[in-house]
């Protein structure tokens, strides 16, 4: 019996503004320059779940795309993201590295 899967809702988070801001130099020094990309997914995480009103408990995978490993958490990026939006540990949390094709790669798999 094949089950439907759908996706309930995404985000994204504001890269420019975490890499260079409006300068455009892509340097890092943009407004949000002092927050880690494990918590702008976490914040990104738990807007989808606002705009769509789905309580975390309801989510039964998780994938995002991490298009630049910054930190030596980023290999699980997902799972640490996931976890501070409160979706549950049994979750399986996929993290997807394909530079800029790690969003669409998401939506993919």
């Amino acid at each position: 019996m094949a089950e439907d899967v759908v996706i309930v809702g995404g985000a994204r988070t504001p890269f420019c503004e975490w890499q260079g801001g409006k300068r455009g130099d892509g340097q890092p020094g943009g407004l949000l320059k002092d927050v880690s990309a494990l918590k702008l997914g976490e914040i990104a995480i738990i807007g989808a779940l606002e705009k769509t009103g789905t309580s975390p408990e309801n989510v039964d995978h998780v994938v995002m795309g991490y298009a630049l490993q910054t930190c030596d958490q980023a290999i699980f990026g997902a799972r640490h993201a996931g976890l501070g939006a409160g979706i549950p540990q049994e979750v399986p949390m996929l993290t997807l590295s394909r530079i800029c094709g790690s969003g669409v790669q998401s939506i993919v798999s």
